[in-house]
């Protein structure tokens, strides 16, 4: 990991003191493999972060098909310098991103620039490539189906009971 401009991926946590006499601008790019169809962006295209400061952010997906889908994050990362001080606390890529029909979701990051990035280091850019991987996720689909046929039944009930009162 952290090959090739890929992120390392760290789930952990970083002690940091935050280093205010300075700033790294991080850039967002969101890109959809040519076989997703998901509207996939980032919330916020840039921002100005301290290294050491923890950062939360959001990417949001919708699924504009009539299908439940399951969609993977592939993360990368230039400068290729950077991903050695690029730690992500919490990140939708560590999962797969299962939705329904016309669903939407706000997909978090959680991250800190450590203060040990070299100065030379003032931009970084966090493309994330998603890929549909609903052919290789059978379970996760059949699970998002049973959970919509009973959110469904349940809206049924409820509204059979609002009538029948």
């Amino acid at each position: 990991a952290g090959l090739n401009g890929k992120t390392k991926g760290r789930s952990g946590a970083v002690a940091a003191v935050v280093d205010t006499s300075r700033s790294v601008r991080v850039q967002f790019v969101a890109v959809n493999n040519e076989t997703m169809p998901w509207d996939f962006a980032p919330e916020t295209f840039s921002m100005d972060v301290h290294p050491g400061e923890a950062v939360v952010t959001h990417f949001l997906a919708e699924n504009p098909t009539a299908n439940i889908m399951v969609g993977q994050a592939v993360p990368s990362m230039v400068p290729s310098n950077a991903t050695d001080y690029f730690h992500k606390t919490e990140c939708f890529c560590f999962n797969k991103q299962v939705l329904g029909p016309g669903e939407s979701a706000e997909l978090g990051l959680r991250f800190i620039v450590d203060q040990a990035i070299p100065r030379g280091v003032s931009t970084i850019t966090l493309t994330y490539s998603l890929f549909d991987v609903t052919d290789m996720s059978k379970d996760d689909v059949e699970e998002k189906a049973e959970a919509i046929k009973a959110a469904n039944t349940s809206t049924e009930l409820l509204h059979l009971t609002a009538q029948s009162q």
